[in-house]
């Protein structure tokens, strides 16, 4: 089982997700779960004052896993022919979870590892709520509405309006659903991040759109 995120411009968003997995592995023990970004193992990046020599980006794939609620990082052999069942080149899938469940003891990552990503996730889940910020706007109804059954559908919003081109310009042009007369004022909940997005963006309307 597998899921993608895309966090944007808000790396907090990725630390709490590093959290949440890091707390279904602890509540859960029979679950093992790793996790990458576009940088590969960011795990590994966060503590790289503290790695091994022998641990690179070349041969870390499929070697970072947290389980039983702790980060594990499964070893190389130091020599050949030691310590059988370390495979010689980066496990596959099957061959790390094998190898997590037979040698659990043996794969925790050292205590400065642990404590350089701990560190990062620190505060969670409280953090959240000082990740929030409250603003007044100016909506049209039917979006209020919308915004109260999902609010979720705010980040989806600000990145189309944050990541606009000329041709997605062109739906502004004329607003058949949402007119602009039927705006009353209400409180959106943002995340700092998206609010600090919408905040710095110019922007002005097309006229024949009927907004100012």
């Amino acid at each position: 089982m597998f899921g993608v995120t895309k966090f944007g411009d808000n790396i907090e968003d990725e630390w709490f997700i590093v959290y949440v997995i890091k707390q279904i592995t602890k509540e859960f023990p029979e679950l093992v779960a790793r996790i990458e970004d576009n940088d590969g193992e960011f795990l590994l990046i966060e503590a790289a004052d503290f790695l091994p020599k022998w641990l690179d980006p070349e041969n870390s794939t499929n070697r970072v896993f947290f389980c039983h609620g702790e980060l594990c990082i499964i070893p190389a052999p130091r020599k050949s022919g030691a310590e059988s069942w370390l495979p010689t080149t980066p496990p596959t899938i099957p061959q790390a979870l094998n190898i997590i469940t037979a040698h659990s003891e043996k794969i925790l990552a050292s205590e400065s590892i642990r404590a350089a990503v701990n560190r990062r996730i620190r505060g969670y889940p409280e953090k959240i709520q000082a990740s929030l910020h409250r603003a007044h706007c100016f909506l049209p109804a039917g979006i209020v509405a919308v915004l109260k059954q999902r609010p979720r559908l705010v980040a989806a919003a600000v990145q189309a309006f944050y990541l606009r081109d000329p041709i997605d310009l062109r739906a502004c042009r004329v607003f058949k659903t949402f007119l602009p007369e039927t705006r009353i004022m209400t409180s959106v909940t943002f995340t700092k991040c998206l609010y600090a997005q919408l905040v710095q963006q110019r922007f002005v309307p097309d006229r024949r759109s009927g907004y100012r």
